[in-house]
C-alpha cells in the first residue's frame, strides 16, 4: 500500500509538506530501507562468487590513505554523485545544467579509463573542461524542453536515475568474467535500490537529506571493508 502510495506521489509530482518530525521519519524508513539492501548485496556477491567459482572484490582507489579514502568515500563522493544523479528531478535551467556537468565528467573518465575522483591534474582538468563545454552547450539549446519533460514524466526520469546510478557502481569492481558478467544486473541491484531510496528521498525532503544519508551508508561500508 505504502509502495503504490509513492508511486502514484512521484507519477503525479504532488508531493504533501512533511514537519520535520516526519522529515526524521522518511529517513529513518529510507535508511533501513539501505541496510537490508547492504544484506542483500553480500547474500548476492557470495551467489554469484560460488556460481562462478572465483571471488571478486570491489576495486581501490587510487589514493593511499586512509583519511584520505574516508573523505572520496563518506565526504566528497555523496555530494558529487547526488547532485549529479538527483538534483535535475526538482527541475530548472540552473539544476539540469549542473547535474549535465557532473553526469558528463563520468562519462568522460569512462572514457579515458581514469579515476572519477582523481587529484588535479592534466587530463582532470581536460575532463571538467569538456564537461562544462558540453554541458553547456545542451542547457542552451534544450534546458527549457528536457525541464518540461522531467517535470511531466518525473517518475520514468527517477528510474532512469537510479539505474544509471547503478550501472556507475559496477565500475567499482574488478573485471568480471564468465557468469559474473551475465549476472552483472544482481550484481549492481544494491546500488539501484539505494538509489530509489536517495531519489525519494531528494524528492520529499531535499537534497541535504539524500547526501547525509548516502553518506551514512557509504560510511557504514567503509568501516566493514576496513576491518
Amino acid at each position: 500500500m505504502k509502495f503504490r502510495f509513492i508511486v502514484e506521489e512521484i507519477r503525479s509530482n504532488e508531493f504533501f509538506e512533511l514537519n520535520n518530525r516526519q522529515k526524521f521519519k522518511l529517513l529513518g524508513d529510507a535508511f533501513l530501507f539501505c541496510l537490508a539492501a547492504m544484506f542483500i548485496s553480500v547474500i548476492i556477491w557470495d551467489i554469484i562468487s560460488w556460481l562462478s567459482g572465483s571471488e571478486f572484490n570491489q576495486s581501490n582507489n587510487s589514493y593511499n590513505t586512509a583519511v584520505k579514502n574516508w573523505i572520496l568515500v563518506v565526504l566528497l563522493a555523496p555530494v558529487v554523485e547526488e547532485i549529479g544523479f538527483r538534483l535535475f528531478l526538482k527541475p530548472n535551467k540552473l539544476k539540469v545544467w549542473v547535474s549535465i556537468f557532473v553526469l558528463c565528467y563520468f562519462i568522460f573518465s569512462i572514457v579515458t579509463v581514469s579515476n572519477f575522483y582523481s587529484e588535479l591534474d592534466t587530463l582532470t582538468l581536460y575532463k571538467l573542461l569538456a564537461a562544462l563545454g558540453v554541458s553547456s552547450l545542451i542547457t542552451f539549446l534544450f534546458s527549457e524542453k528536457i525541464v518540461s519533460n522531467i517535470k511531466s514524466s518525473l517518475f520514468q526520469y527517477y528510474i532512469f536515475s537510479s539505474f544509471l546510478f547503478g550501472l556507475l557502481h559496477l565500475l567499482n569492481f574488478v573485471p568480471l568474467d564468465g557468469i559474473q558478467i551475465i549476472l552483472f544486473p544482481f550484481l549492481i541491484l544494491p546500488q539501484i535500490l539505494f538509489g530509489f531510496a536517495f531519489g525519494y528521498l531528494r524528492l520529499k525532503n531535499g537534497l541535504t537529506w539524500a547526501i547525509g544519508l548516502h553518506a551514512l551508508i557509504n560510511s557504514i561500508s567503509f568501516i566493514f571493508k576496513s576491518l
